[in-house]
């Protein structure tokens, strides 16, 4: 076998692994290279020819010259989920115009290359994973190193370099160095290293990593539920080549395989499914508070089930003013905010113009008072589809918020006047149907608690006098 080995070397030869489906390529030049020296009886260190070289050198004296090379990679060029298929090293070496023949070994080096207070010319004494056959160089003097190794490579025979780098890629480390020695006979001069297409030259990167790898996949069910636990209509998939959301009947199990920018977009159901609307997606059944229906998820080997849960809400509620002067006051143009997670609501291109809700980043909105947020009655194409009770009784997001205006110039009918009118404070009617979060603020969380609560924002009011344009502030006189 062994002349076989010999002119398969010698001949260029180009091993290309045949890329099956789900398989990757991460393919590199060395990230730092360097060279160690040593004389026998003597300390190896670094040496400053800023070149590759391995073999003998004389100076005086006898020294030994080892290479030593590192690649580093990150979790998006290869996740530690990866299972290496082959690795295949490439690169030229040359002795001037000597026949000589060259025998080298390769070390896997467990520190990264310039590590603080390593010896590396001692490291590479150990961890041997490859020894090659005797090389012969060709009419050019050149020897070309294209070798490639898998998990089927016997054992003693590069089987170990394979399992060296399918170690490195699981350890989450991103590196492997690898020193490289000559070995058998040591003759001088030494050895260069170069590119093996003879284009880089050997004061550069030049010896070639490719790692061919396999991701895992993973089963993912799509559901959608009910709170009695049923499985109800559809979700979509976000299809980037036809950029839309494609339907989905759940539930629907999808087998992705796991890479390190695996994302898949959802949307949930946008509309009301036996008087429930959406409310949240699950995660592995852990409840994602960041409640927008169009979610984004990162898979994983470990995902296995994304659910979009539904949940009841309560169509009987009401946001208003309250005169506290006049109860019942007939206003024309006053006004409240209401700040809704859920309100579907916002067209974005990114999505084909699909209206969405934007969850806790939601704007208040200014709405005539009193205000509805039911199954059906529309402000400007809005339509709320009831509230959920009890959302947010720990006043942590997700949940509700009311907005009222410091000042509001109200026209009243009774007097057919415009009058100023100062936020006071919150209440609810009836009483502890609703809870305030900062009940004399502005603006604040609410909890809407029972069907049929009314939400208000009092206001106390001024009088418009009869013989001049000034506004008294705090009358206590009813508008009538």
């Amino acid at each position: 076998m062994k002349p076989i080995f010999k002119t398969l070397a010698i001949i260029l030869i180009t091993i290309t692994p045949i890329l099956l489906k789900g398989q990757h390529t991460f393919s590199s030049k060395e990230t730092l290279f360097t060279n160690w020296i040593k004389r026998d009886g003597q300390a190896s260190y670094v040496w400053g020819n800023n070149t590759h070289r391995v073999g003998a050198l004389y100076q005086t004296y006898w020294y030994e010259i080892r290479n030593f090379a590192c690649w580093q990679w990150t979790y998006d060029e290869i996740p530690t989920e990866a299972t290496v298929t082959s690795v295949t090293l490439k690169f030229r070496a040359y002795k001037g115009n000597y026949q000589d023949n060259f025998t080298f070994s390769l070390h896997n080096i467990p520190y990264i290359l310039n590590s603080p207070n390593i010896d590396f010319f001692n490291e590479s004494n150990y961890n041997q994973i490859y020894l090659s056959p005797t090389l012969t160089p060709d009419a050019n003097h050149n020897v070309f190193i294209n070798q490639t190794f898998t998990a089927q490579t016997p054992v003693g025979q590069g089987w170990e370099v394979w399992n060296a780098v399918n170690n490195a890629v699981k350890s989450g480390n991103y590196f492997l160095t690898l020193g490289i020695r000559e070995r058998i006979n040591l003759l001088l001069p030494h050895w260069t290293i170069s590119g093996y297409d003879l284009s880089v030259p050997t004061t550069q990167p030049c010896i070639e990593l490719t790692i061919i790898y396999e991701l895992p996949n993973t089963s993912v069910t799509v559901d959608q539920r009910l709170s009695n636990e049923t499985s109800v209509d559809s979700v979509g998939l976000w299809n980037k080549l036809n950029s839309s959301f494609e339907k989905y009947s759940v539930p629907h199990t999808f087998d992705w395989e796991v890479i390190s920018n695996t994302k898949k977009t959802l949307l949930a159901n946008q509309n009301l499914l036996s008087y429930q609307k959406y409310i949240h997606w699950e995660n592995n059944s852990q409840i994602d508070n960041n409640v927008v229906n169009h979610k984004t998820f990162q898979i994983y080997t470990y995902t296995s089930n994304l659910t979009s849960r539904l949940n009841s809400t309560q169509p009987d509620i009401t946001i208003k003013n309250e005169f506290l002067e006049s109860p019942g006051l007939n206003p024309i143009n006053d006004s409240i905010h209401f700040k809704d997670p859920w309100l579907i609501d916002f067209p974005d291109p990114l999505y084909g113009n699909a209206l969405r809700n934007r969850g806790m980043d939601a704007p208040f909105k200014q709405r005539p008072s009193p205000f509805y947020p039911d199954y059906t009655t529309s402000y400007y194409g809005d339509v709320y589809k009831g509230v959920f009770l009890n959302q947010g009784l720990d006043w942590q997001p997700p949940y509700y918020s009311v907005k009222a205006d410091a000042m509001q110039d109200i026209q009243l009918q009774q007097t057919g006047r415009t009058h100023k009118f100062y936020f006071q404070n919150w209440s609810a009617s009836p009483l502890g149907s609703a809870e305030f979060q900062y009940p004399d603020s502005l603006k604040t969380p609410v909890v809407f608690k029972q069907e049929g609560a009314t939400v208000q924002a009092n206001l106390k009011g001024t009088q418009l006098s009869n013989n001049s344009n000034a506004y008294s502030k705090g009358s206590q006189r009813k508008f009538v």
